[in-house]
């Protein structure tokens, strides 16, 4: 299901709100069937730490950001 038509689709928007900045990703396209609940479930979780470890990264610069040499 992953990588293979037909794919999702993952927008990212950065929000200012005063002196902040909020993330919001929303990712659609999900096709139905239990392969389809599986991968959506797994995504949410992945989705969570990403998200997670940018805030921590944009925070204290100690996240696990990939390819960060």
């Amino acid at each position: 299901l992953m990588n293979r038509e037909p794919l999702t689709v993952v927008n990212v928007s950065f929000i200012e709100e005063d002196a902040d900045v909020k993330v919001k990703v929303s990712h659609s396209g999900w096709g139905t069937g239990e392969e389809w609940d599986a991968a959506k479930e797994w995504h949410g979780f992945a989705w969570n730490q990403v998200l997670s470890s940018l805030k921590k990264f944009v925070e204290s610069n100690q996240g696990n950001i990939c390819c960060n040499k």
